[in-house]
C-alpha cells in the first residue's frame, strides 16, 4: 500500500503550499497538514527560491 502513502503526502504538500500562499505560519501549516515543521520549512524554502 505504498501508493496510498505517496498520494497522501502529495495532498499534504499541496495543502501546505496553499496554506503558505495564504500567509499561514510554518507552525500552523504543520499543524493543519500533519507534516513536520521541518518539512513545511523545506516546502517554504522551495517556494522562496521559485519566486526569485
Amino acid at each position: 500500500m505504498q501508493g496510498k502513502g505517496v498520494g497522501l503526502e502529495e495532498a499534504q504538500i499541496k495543502f501546505a503550499l496553499a496554506c503558505l500562499a495564504k500567509g499561514f505560519s510554518i507552525g500552523m501549516t504543520a499543524e493543519l497538514t500533519g507534516l513536520s515543521e521541518e518539512k513545511v520549512q523545506e516546502i517554504k524554502d522551495g517556494l522562496d527560491k521559485e519566486e526569485k
